[in-house]
């Protein structure tokens, strides 16, 4: 492109030197002479959303950059704005690990750049050892019924027949703990398990439990007479993960 543009070139160094500045690149020296567009208007763009954007919103805002306007600097503008677009998995680790004072550090951001694999993320999450531990210590406490149940249930998973089943017994009788088992034996397995309830009380009882609202997005209000949606988009980033499980 300089070659076009530039009369005389006598060297390389003169190729990349503008108005008597020499450029470190070629692409830096087609910027200062205007031949290529510089991303401050992507960087723009970038910097007004984060001030108005949850982290989510930035990281698709982000990708739809590094896709279809092609940066001239991409690496840029992920150092510049790395911090923001990592904000809510900060905050999450810091729960996790429950240290408020956790900075923004390599494994943050490779989550970041790996987290468009959400199904593989959320299958690989848990130590199996820990997971083999408890249902080794747990199992042998079922009682037949129970037993039953957990065995048919993990049997239905493992072998991908898919089915729905219901655990009915009345209360303080161990639904819960077999529910938890099942969850554990699942991931185990290393398959993806879900643990879905209708209440926030009842979703803590349960091993990273959500409420169906928050995980299916449901809205607050729903409405028998008229057309209800799960606000989930079919662009986000956990949907393959919705769909992965059994």
């Amino acid at each position: 492109m300089l070659l076009h543009h530039v009369r005389g070139p006598t060297s390389f160094q003169y190729l990349k030197t503008v108005d008597g500045v020499l450029k470190e690149t070629y692409q830096a020296a087609c910027r200062a002479r205007g031949l290529l567009e510089n991303d401050d208007h992507w960087e723009n763009t970038l910097r007004e959303a984060s001030l108005s954007q949850c982290p989510l919103q930035l990281r698709e805002l982000f990708v739809v950059i590094l896709l279809f306007c092609q940066p001239s600097e991409p690496l840029k503008l992920w150092n510049i704005f790395k911090d923001d677009l990592c904000e809510d998995i900060r905050h999450r680790i810091r729960q996790q690990n429950q240290d408020i004072t956790l900075p923004y550090n390599e494994d943050i951001y490779n989550e970041v750049r790996t987290e468009s694999n959400a199904a593989e993320t959320m299958t690989h999450r848990y130590d199996t050892n820990n997971l083999t531990a408890f249902v080794n210590e747990n199992l042998p406490k079922l009682v037949p019924d129970q037993r039953h149940a957990f065995e048919t249930i993990v049997d239905s998973v493992i072998h991908d027949k898919r089915k729905v089943f219901f655990l009915d017994a009345p209360g303080g009788t161990g639904k819960t703990f077999l529910a938890n088992l099942i969850l554990a034996k699942i991931r185990q397995s290393g398959k993806i398990a879900i643990a879905v309830a209708s209440s926030g009380i009842a979703a803590t009882l349960l091993k990273d439990g959500k409420t169906a609202h928050s995980t299916f997005k449901l809205p607050l209000s729903v409405n028998l007479e008229q057309q209800s949606t799960c606000s989930i988009r079919k662009m986000d980033l956990l949907v393959n993960y919705y769909k992965t499980p059994h």
